[in-house]
């Protein structure tokens, strides 16, 4: 779990250097962020394995 958080600080900087340059489209951006935010979510709960509603 620990390996998936490390991983997801490092996309969510390098969406943050994506955020900051002018040029790019930024709803693409947007959606590559909250799809990473999405996969990550998911990924790390799959490995906490919550029992809890």
């Amino acid at each position: 779990m620990n390996e998936a958080k490390a991983l997801a600080e490092q996309c969510g900087a390098f969406i943050d250097k994506l955020e900051s340059k002018q040029g790019l489209d930024q709803r693409c951006v947007a959606l590559g962020k909250t799809n990473l935010q999405q996969g990550f979510m998911w990924s790390i709960r799959g490995v906490a394995q919550p029992t809890t509603f």
